[in-house]
């Protein structure tokens, strides 16, 4: 629980340093059903004609129904 309040902690100062110590850059697959995708993307937008970069930290939850991946929860935080 401590590592999750530093986690906290870190998203509130916006302590990237944290994330690139911790967060896993890869799936982990929690059964044959459920798997965890953890990434650093660099998004890039166009803002007013120009582009701009805006580097990040995403986490996707699938889960398998039916035969097929769905998401069942996305999220992303920009550094």
């Amino acid at each position: 629980m401590e590592l999750e309040e530093l986690l906290w902690k870190a998203n509130r100062e916006g302590d990237g340093d944290f994330y690139q110590e911790y967060l896993r850059d890869d799936t982990i697959a929690v059964d044959g059903n459920t798997a965890i995708v953890t990434y650093h993307v660099e998004v890039t937008v166009v803002v007013d004609g120009n582009e701009q970069q805006f580097p990040s930290y995403a986490s996707t939850v699938w889960t398998k129904a039916g035969g097929k991946w769905l998401v069942a929860f996305h999220q992303q935080t920009a550094l």
